[in-house]
């Protein structure tokens, strides 16, 4: 199998070039031992290669060390001559760490490993042992989704290490090539731009992968929009964690809920809910003065639930969840009483949907029944509307900034530029330009919702006032013939009005004032120009 095969996606790989050029590397260092060719780029840069295991010390000393390893490899042991130095990790773990005493004292280290090396008992451990030699992990990048499909289902990280101790972590996700050369600098530069798309710095203790920070991020926000929910972690709800061995069966214990350790099936709150055999289970018994277990269950039914699930899997060869990584999972719980309400609402869907279930059944026959129940169901369904949108914009602020989804504090922004809306115009011409996506106006950078008040009561008619003003944007600088891809409301969120700005892609290119074209990246807003402009309208727009 030839190692040109494996990786498709660059974006690692420009990553890595992009960093090379921002650190103005003289001497590089290329240890190619894996088969995966994240890093490809540098063989053209006539480095020195290595490919042979367990490289020997010597004296040479490198600006630039990359490290492509193979990952999951077997323990292995390390021992100097003089017996000064003695370590035991995963081999590739022990590759990377000889290699590193060839970096120059400015030199930086990029390696790939797998995520467990962050936050095992065994890679926190190693990077101790790394940092009593004087090595430091100074940044971590999070690498595509599926970079190593379908060779492995482990998605690896990125670490850059140095000589030179930094107080904060820098993290981010390397998703788009086009943001790598940010990426690279905002590290060498210092910047923190508060986003895991263009790089952050964070408290190096707090971090420990990168599902847990966005899914600590999301609880902190849902802590925000509501009051009384408090964020715990299952060992701090728990009474007990249960497993049984192979063929094994749990007692049935009241409060409980059944966490699969693999897979996608269904978190349940009864036994005999379950589907799978009880070995595949944590049985997790809660502290009923906290948390009741039907909720427990929807928790973990949600998004946020399922994202912090999928965090739990460990990043191995068979992913699974084990009994520690299930303690430490957050949940966000209210009160007993709101609990019980959620509860019951939940009950209430799921009986509305059989009974509408079964209404479909036999609606061709029954004309009459029908008639008499149409104006209810239109009830219910604009109540349903109204909190399934107040929902889906509290869980699209949750998520954050990305490619398809953008904050305004304000439709007229402060800033002296083309006019003072330009800003929110430019956003929805690049969502139209690109792949669509979601403005809210009236929420900050920080995920903090300021609302529309002060603006829209500078209208005569308020919010038909200034609805209309929008709508008198759109017309006059993006145009009218662009309104079957855009929706938009005013949505209220604890009395605070948001401008929500739905936005599909386009079929057909769309300049603001008929001469700026934008298109999104992850996520900001770039213009483009020139033959970038003519290349992407030809390939995009067919």
């Amino acid at each position: 199998m030839k190692s040109d095969t494996i990786t498709k996606d660059d974006t690692t790989n420009t990553f890595a070039l992009e960093f090379f050029k921002a650190i103005s590397a003289k001497k590089l260092l290329y240890l190619r031992y894996s088969e995966f060719n994240v890093f490809s780029g540098f063989t053209k840069l006539n480095p020195t290669i290595l490919s042979a295991f367990n490289m020997p010390l010597n004296e040479e000393k490198y600006d630039l060390i990359v490290g492509d390893f193979p990952i999951g490899m077997k323990q292995f042991n390390w021992e100097t001559p003089d017996k000064k130095i003695n370590i035991r990790g995963r081999h590739n773990w022990v590759m990377l760490f000889q290699s590193l005493f060839n970096l120059a004292d400015r030199g930086y280290g990029v390696f790939v490993v797998e995520p467990s090396f962050l936050f095992s008992i065994a890679g926190i451990k190693f990077q101790n042992e790394m940092n009593n030699a004087g090595f430091y992990l100074n940044a971590v990048m999070n690498t595509p989704e599926k970079i190593l499909h379908p060779y492995t289902s482990v998605q690896p990280i990125i670490l850059i290490v140095s000589r030179n101790f930094a107080e904060k972590l820098y993290v981010a996700e390397l998703i788009d090539q086009s943001e790598t050369k940010d990426i690279a600098s905002n590290f060498i530069n210092g910047v923190d731009t508060h986003n895991l798309s263009t790089g952050l710095f964070t408290v190096r203790a707090d971090f420990k992968s990168f599902y847990q920070y966005k899914t600590s991020k999301q609880v902190e926000s849902l802590e925000s929009y509501y009051k009384s929910y408090n964020r715990y972690t299952l060992m701090s709800v728990a009474l007990e964690i249960n497993s049984v061995r192979s063929n094994g069966s749990f007692v049935d214990k009241d409060n409980s809920i059944y966490i699969p350790k693999i897979g996608t099936s269904r978190v349940v709150s009864r036994l005999t809910d379950t589907t799978l055999k009880h070995q595949n289970y944590f049985q997790v018994v809660l502290r009923s003065d906290i948390v009741k277990s039907d909720y427990a269950s929807l928790f973990f039914s949600s998004a946020l639930g399922q994202l912090i699930l999928s965090g739990l899997v460990s990043q191995t060869f068979i992913p699974h969840i084990n009994k520690d990584e299930i303690a430490d999972a957050l949940i966000a719980i209210p009160s007993l009483d709101e609990q019980e309400s959620i509860i019951v609402t939940y009950k209430n869907l799921s009986d509305l949907k059989l009974a509408v279930d079964e209404f479909g059944k036999e609606l061709a026959l029954n004309p009459t029944s029908s008639s008499k129940i149409n104006a209810q169901l239109g009830n219910m369904l604009d109540a349903l509307g109204v909190l399934t949108e107040a929902d889906r914009i509290r869980a699209l602020i949750r998520e954050g900034e990305t490619k398809k989804i953008e904050f305004k504090q304000t439709l007229a922004s402060s800033k002296v530029d083309n006019r003072n809306e330009y800003p929110v115009l430019k956003t929805i011409v690049a969502f139209l330009n690109t792949e669509g996506g979601s403005l809210l106006v009236g929420v900050s950078d920080n995920n903090e919702v300021r609302g529309l008040d002060e603006e829209i009561n500078k209208f005569p008619k308020k919010r038909d006032g200034f609805l209309l003003h929008f709508k008198n944007l759109l017309k006059d600088r993006i145009g009218e013939q662009y309104y079957p891809y855009i929706d938009y409301e005013l949505i209220d969120l604890d009395s605070s009005p948001i401008l929500i700005v739905d936005c599909k892609k386009s079929r057909i290119p769309c300049y603001l004032d008929q001469k700026d074209f934008f298109v999104r990246t992850n996520p900001a807003t770039d213009k483009l120009e020139g033959p970038k402009l003519v290349e992407y309208v030809k390939q995009h727009f067919v």
